[in-house]
């Protein structure tokens, strides 16, 4: 059961899996969204099987944070449709970094909206195409994520894409009706960025995991440990009010870690 949600997001878009019903969808939206708090401006999370995407309702648009594996750009539509909205609001996808469950339904994604894909620079070399490259995994639940990827690598390939809006450090969104800035959390990733929100909201990516109500730095997968403790000190020096993480789909509070 553990590896079922992994399983239906790799297998090739035309699996009817890909297509539940209007009745499971709307339970799967509805019934497993905790009550939402008072943001800024509107925040809906977006659930893709494996990983949870994030749609904001900007001032002069729709913008989306993150996106899912290879396939699972219909059950983004559907959710999309749930909310009132159509492909072609969209307007930006930001990637707060590229690895395959973050970017994988990406070019469908940018072909059907017409939307500017933006990320830090240095996702630009990792979206080049080309077999995946498999992060290893730590605990038992990272290696058995890891193993579980490794099984589906023959059906997996990195998207080749390019960056509209590089997303440096520091750079803020007000052109797009967002009132936010970007700070880069690198640790999880080189390329990993979070986007900060002026009421307090961050959307951290992978940068942290659910524990609860709490947040936790990333345990699973690392690709530089200091990096990792740095963003996440840094991140608790803007003493964000609420964090969105992508594989979970409420709000989370973050401590101070020492």
């Amino acid at each position: 059961m553990i590896l079922l949600p992994l399983y239906r997001a790799s297998l090739p878009p035309s699996n009817l899996l890909f297509r539940p019903s209007r009745g499971i969808l709307r339970w799967w939206t509805f019934t497993k969204f905790a009550k939402k708090e008072e943001t800024l401006i509107p925040i809906h999370p977006l659930l893709l099987g494996f990983s949870v995407a994030f749609l904001l309702e900007g001032k002069d648009g729709l913008i989306l944070v993150d996106a899912g594996l290879p396939g699972s750009e219909g059950l983004l539509w559907a959710q999309m449709r749930v909310h009132g909205f159509a492909p072609g609001d969209l307007r930006l996808v930001i990637l707060t970094h590229a690895h395959l469950d973050h970017c994988g339904c990406l070019p469908a994604v940018l072909r059907e909206s017409g939307a500017l894909l933006a990320a830090h620079p240095q996702a630009a070399s990792r979206l080049q195409g080309g077999p995946v490259l498999l992060p290893e995994g730590r605990r038992l639940w990272g290696k058995t994520m890891a193993a579980s990827f490794r099984l589906f690598r023959p059906w997996l390939s990195t998207p080749r894409l390019e960056i509209g809006l590089v997303l440096e450090d520091g750079a803020g969104l007000e052109d797009w009706g967002l009132p936010a800035r970007i700070l880069h959390t690198p640790g999880h990733t080189a390329d990993s960025l979070s986007l900060l929100l002026e009421d307090g909201t961050a959307l951290v990516g992978d940068l942290v995991v659910g524990w609860g109500r709490w947040a936790r730095p990333q345990p699973y997968f690392i690709e530089d440990e200091q990096a990792l403790a740095a963003s996440i000190a840094r991140l608790w020096e803007k003493r964000p009010r609420r964090l969105y993480a992508s594989h979970w789909r409420r709000p989370l509070r973050l401590r101070e870690f020492r």
